[in-house]
């Protein structure tokens, strides 16, 4: 009977916990309209398995700006796990078949860093100093209190000249960079395109997707604590970093994503899929950890259990373990890591984006200097109701080497 309670309170906690963030506008089809992310198993892509509209929907003209805001509930919706990166694209189809198929979803803006928020908070639920004082949950970023680093982002993108004309499904993907899992979220709204030439159709990136299964995102995973970014982001890009007058701020890195579908997920169809965008395919690791960066680190990272790091020292080459304790000021606070160290040369190294810094419509990686890579086994819940019941979720991350090491 106690098990049976603790398993309720267990979900209860946990559907609390996963009540994140959903799209407002352009207004989502209402059975997409929902805050969890996406089934890790696929089943609910696309759109959380909402009814597909065949016809209507709100007229979009090419050339014409849209707003692209969230619902925040008064200030309420709070859970934005350090903010990450997203995608709007488009597709034609309607068969369930076609609409699984990502490469049949057409990319026509994408926001790398910034989406919704630049925070590195988990929660945007404390206490913030803005130019006005004090202020308190989930504001806008363009609100006059907010310090422009811990407040919601909103964007205005283009409908492309060169996209097709007739009834559409627009989608909002999102990436983002904290929480207890590698999640994929996604709302969808039902379009009616009108004015579009089609001149561009072979030139947009197809849907990237990760962390999913069923239609190839178990193959390539976002990275923990990094924005992602995108393998192909597009001609309509917008890296999101903190204004000029966010002084010293900090934000997360950059990393593009590796794995054995990362090198053309979201790739171009057709015959210009190879020729469209001059960018590197990048197998590179991120350069280095946050939580080895004087910042606050997620703390969603238990002490990885001493029977564990055991078994994990007698599979690799070269491994050693020692505690680390993230730079948050919580005691007890630490990761202890099982590593394997390996040499490597990074093609490309997310670099993280000075506050007050111009910025671009989309950065490019820049090169990085010869760096000792390592195997990292980090450890923690991936629920609510696996931390209640004690069970912890352990997996192997390629990270720069602790400077200890």
């Amino acid at each position: 009977m106690y098990a049976a309670a603790l398993i309720i309170i267990g979900l209860s906690l946990m559907h609390t916990a996963n009540a994140h963030f959903c799209m407002l506008t352009p207004s989502p089809i209402p059975e997409s309209a929902q805050k969890p992310p996406l089934q890790i198993s696929g089943s609910d892509f696309p759109c959380h398995g909402a009814n597909i509209p065949t016809s209507g929907g709100a007229t979009m003209e090419a050339g014409s700006t849209q707003h692209l805001s969230w619902d925040l509930e008064g200030g309420n919706s709070y859970i934005i796990h350090g903010g990450g990166s997203c995608q709007v694209s488009i597709t034609y189809e309607t068969e369930p078949a076609k609409l699984k198929d990502p490469k049949n979803w057409f990319v026509i803006y994408s926001i790398e860093g910034g989406c919704p928020t630049n925070s590195v908070e988990n929660y945007l639920n404390g206490t913030y100093k803005g130019p006005q004082g004090d202020y308190t949950g989930s504001v806008l970023c363009t609100d006059p209190r907010s310090n422009g680093v811990d407040c919601i982002n909103e964007f205005d993108f283009t409908i492309p000249k060169g996209v097709k004309s007739g009834h559409a499904i627009l989608s909002w993907t999102w990436f983002p960079s904290l929480g207890m899992g590698r999640d994929m979220y996604q709302n969808c709204v039902n379009v009616d395109l009108v004015g579009g030439d089609g001149s561009e159709m072979g030139k947009f990136p197809t849907l990237f997707v990760a962390n999913v299964h069923q239609i190839g995102g178990e193959q390539c995973p976002t990275t923990k604590s990094y924005d992602l970014q995108f393998p192909f982001p597009g001609a309509y890009t917008t890296t999101k970093r903190p204004p000029e007058s966010a002084t010293g701020a900090t934000v997360l890195p950059f990393a593009t994503p590796e794995g054995a579908s990362c090198s053309m997920n979201g790739a171009p169809r057709g015959d210009l899929a190879a020729q469209a965008y001059d960018q590197p395919t990048s197998t590179a690791s991120p350069q280095a950890s946050p939580a080895d960066q004087d910042q606050n680190a997620p703390t969603d990272i238990t002490t990885l259990p001493p029977s564990l790091s055991k078994s994990a020292a007698s599979v690799a080459s070269k491994q050693t373990t020692q505690p680390v304790c993230l730079t948050n000021g919580k005691p007890g606070n630490c990761i202890t890591y099982a590593i394997s160290t390996l040499a490597t040369t990074a093609k490309a190294s997310p670099t993280p984006t000075k506050a007050g810094a111009p910025t671009p419509q989309h950065q490019q990686p820049q090169p990085a200097p010869t760096q000792k890579m390592c195997n990292i086994l980090v450890c923690g819940y991936r629920s609510t109701l696996r931390m209640i019941l004690g069970i912890r979720d352990c997996e192997w991350q390629r990270r720069a080497c602790p400077k200890w090491l």
